[in-house]
């Protein structure tokens, strides 16, 4: 008889989680991560003194995304802006910079080779993780993450990647989802551009 019991408890366990993981499945609501068409393919390390502007981001996902950029680079490779006895100029670096921009940059960046320059925005930001209620049609998470590694002795940028990331569901029925915050979104983004550098370990 203990055995019988014993088949119903465990049979009762497997289909409440078999309920759980097709619930999470049917009430999940994942972004798209587009490269923009100007994107470089690969960027294959290449050897040299790495300088870490000061990360563009919201401040609560900004020392997790410079750790994304420490850990792929490896620390040894790579200093960040606050640890470096620079004062670059300008510090804020735009996307693309012209020849007088990047000149200014070799000037005041020392014995640096090459400077990383990050750049994460959010355009909109509607859903939550957990979504209780349906959505509207009009809710969405709209993020982009822009990356570019800049060659200070050739004086020219050697890559460059922008993803933008949204997630919406104008079909959303369902009174409770599960969905990817717009701060989760800009880190998968990096993540994504950060797959493209080709490093040997």
């Amino acid at each position: 008889m203990s055995s019988f019991f014993n088949a119903f408890f465990w049979m009762k366990r497997y289909f409440l989680l078999f309920a759980a993981i097709s619930l999470t499945l049917i009430s999940c609501h994942t972004p798209s991560y587009t490269f923009d068409r100007t994107s470089s393919r690969y960027f294959k390390f290449q050897e040299g003194k790495y300088l870490l502007n000061t990360i563009k981001a919201p401040e609560v996902v900004r020392l997790d995304m410079r750790e994304q950029v420490f850990d792929k680079f490896g620390k040894a490779n790579v200093t960040s802006l606050q640890e470096a006895p620079v004062n670059l100029y300008p510090s804020e670096i735009p996307i693309n910079p012209d020849q007088e921009i990047i000149q200014q940059l070799k000037e005041t960046a020392g014995n640096f080779d090459f400077i990383i320059n990050v750049i994460a925005e959010k355009e909109s930001d509607d859903v939550s993780s957990m979504k209780i209620g349906n959505m509207d049609p009009s809710d969405r998470n709209i993020v982009h993450v822009a990356f570019e590694i800049i060659d200070l002795n050739n004086q020219a940028s050697v890559y460059f990647a922008r993803v933008r990331s949204e997630l919406s569901d104008k079909d959303d029925n369902k009174d409770f989802s599960f969905a990817v915050d717009a701060n989760t979104m800009l880190r998968k983004s990096l993540k994504k551009i950060l797959k493209r550098i080709e490093k040997n370990d």
